[in-house]
């Protein structure tokens, strides 16, 4: 019977040390993980949102339409966004042209659904339509579908002030016959008044604002250069 292997005090001094060093490695990984700064989450408020949120909700006769009659009423299809701008990161591209994020910064939701929200009450501030998203139980007369060509604040030197870039193409559809009403881009960049993040964020809701307003007032040019009988909608007597 062979007798029981005994471990010398070294290989035990050995074993306990790996042990200890394992522990150690752990522990500061851990550290260093939750000294990672938490992101911060920033919203967009244009000035149509906060007017919008203090007004009572009602449905509207557009002008032009006969209360009798079925009213222009336009349903926002889903965002759609160019590669690179489906998440939720604050984007910033870079003087080589590179895109990048700012670090420990998002907005509260993915790209397209911000865009799609604030497109909304936008639409919502016109007296033309009555507007709705792609989930609502409505029998829209017209579809706007939008998409995001840019969303970002870039910088021509490091360091220096940034500017936002907004860019959303936009096209109009009769929805009888899918016939392209219009079709449009709206363009706008802000500089941002410092290089601060919450200076930049304020150049965003700015840009963001300016452009979604002129794609409602497109938007409403479109129906008005169009004649009352291709529109969907009972004309007024």
């Amino acid at each position: 019977m062979s007798s029981p292997k005994v471990t010398s005090p070294a290989a035990l001094l050995r074993i306990l040390c790996a042990g200890l060093l394992t522990l150690a490695l752990t522990g500061c990984g851990n550290l260093l993980a939750s000294r990672s700064p938490a992101a911060v989450t920033y919203v967009l408020r244009p000035t149509f949102v906060v007017e919008g949120a203090a007004r009572p909700a009602v449905q509207r006769v557009p002008d032009g339409a006969s209360p009798e009659g079925p009213a222009v009423v336009l349903q926002l299809a889903a965002v759609g966004v160019s590669p690179g701008y489906g998440g939720s990161d604050i984007l910033v591209t870079r003087p080589d042209r590179r895109l990048d994020v700012f670090a420990a910064s998002r907005w509260p939701d993915e790209l397209p659904r911000v865009v799609g929200d604030l497109a909304l009450a936008a639409l919502k501030t016109s007296n033309r339509f009555q507007a709705f998203d792609a989930t609502a139980p409505v029998a829209p007369t017209h579809t706007l579908r939008l998409d995001v060509r840019r969303f970002d604040a870039e910088y021509r030197v490091e360091g220096a002030v940034p500017a936002v870039h907004v860019v959303i193409d936009a096209v109009l559809t009769r929805r009888r016959d899918r016939e392209v009403i219009a079709s449009f881009s709206s363009v706008t960049a802000v500089e941002a008044t410092e290089n601060r993040l919450s200076a930049i964020v304020a150049a965003f809701e700015k840009a963001a604002g300016e452009v979604l307003l002129m794609t409602a007032k497109r938007t409403e040019a479109a129906l008005d250069s169009t004649p009352a009988r291709h529109q969907g909608a009972t004309p007024a007597p």
